[in-house]
């Protein structure tokens, strides 16, 4: 190890980031990922250089609004480098980092999210059916439940015997230790791809011989063993064949978009949606997750043209 790296700052990041990751870890779940590991030291280390590497704690809350204009990158690249970097001085008990509110702004993260409507719903699921019950599952705990790809990853036998039994069950969702625990509501359209996907699961472990722990979504490899699912492999590259069989650019996290904005077409309120999709916050449910697509905007506009219909102005007959 260089001797400059042997300094307070280099410490205490390389704690941090163990904290997040342990040398030991095998997946993703319960810690970050790889890809983020490598993110959240490169945004740590380039912070360190600009500042000259002092121990984190001793960093004045001046010092921290001056990187907000040294870092590099867009406005939403500073904010997220601002973003870890705070919370690596936080972990060192700096005090001013509890005070230090980021001027930086992240763009809004829906800007290129799709809305599917209910024809693309359809095929989706249709296409989602031909590549396997793994697919199936997964698409209808997104789309029809409102699911993060994490929380598909952490599901465990539990969580599919009390859907099953009770139509809900405490799952663990994003966050750090873990995940955090909330209540999630069972859709009964994933009622039957979750029966098939379990049955499916079952002769997986009798061919294998080993279930070496309780989650539920598995895959087995090549060498005969039951292993968790990764986001990339599992989630999102088969989420990119979907999408071309569809004929639209799909991710992921869309499934969970459209699941919100169809609740909202059907007038079910903002906070109804909220407690559905495990925000804390309504206001990040409406700016984030229900948008707005281009049929509704498509018809606000058509509604100020002459002789626009009751329905198209939203007005309810009364007589």
């Amino acid at each position: 190890m260089p001797y400059a790296e042997r300094g307070p700052f280099h410490v205490a990041m390389r704690e941090w980031l163990r904290d997040l990751r342990p040398p030991e870890a095998t997946s993703a779940i319960g810690v970050i990922t790889k890809k983020s590991y490598r993110d959240y030291k490169a945004y740590v280390l380039e912070a360190g250089q600009l500042l000259g590497f002092p121990k984190p704690s001793t960093v004045t809350l001046e010092q921290m609004r001056l990187l907000e204009s040294r870092f590099r990158g867009s406005e939403g690249t500073v904010s997220i480098k601002a973003s870890i970097f705070r919370q690596f001085l936080r972990s060192t008990g700096n005090r001013d980092a509890f005070r230090w509110r980021i001027k930086a702004k992240q763009g809004a993260p829906c800007k290129t999210r799709i809305w599917m409507h209910e024809r693309q719903v359809a095929q989706a699921r249709m296409e989602a059916q031909k590549m396997g019950i793994t697919m199936e599952l997964l698409y209808t705990l997104a789309v029809d439940m409102g699911l993060r790809a994490v929380d598909c990853q952490r599901l465990t036998l539990k969580n599919a015997e009390d859907f099953l039994l009770y139509g809900r069950s405490i799952i663990r969702g994003k966050g750090r230790n873990g995940g955090k625990l909330a209540e999630q509501f069972f859709s009964d359209m994933a009622r039957d791809p979750l029966i098939r996907y379990m049955n499916e699961r079952e002769k997986w472990v009798a061919e294998t011989g080993v279930d070496y722990d309780l989650l539920l979504v598995r895959k087995v490899r090549t060498h005969r063993k039951l292993v968790p699912i990764d986001y990339q492999t599992d989630i999102r590259e088969p989420t990119e064949i979907l999408s071309e069989a569809c004929g639209f650019m799909l991710h992921y996290h869309d499934c969970r978009a459209t699941f919100g904005n169809r609740l909202f077409k059907r007038g079910y309120s903002i906070e109804i949606i909220a407690k559905l999709m495990r925000h804390d916050n309504p206001d990040v449910t409406f700016k984030r997750y229900i948008g707005a697509d281009q049929d509704t905007m498509r018809n606000a506009m058509d509604s100020l043209c002459p002789g626009a219909s009751v329905q198209q102005l939203g007005i309810r007959q009364t007589f």
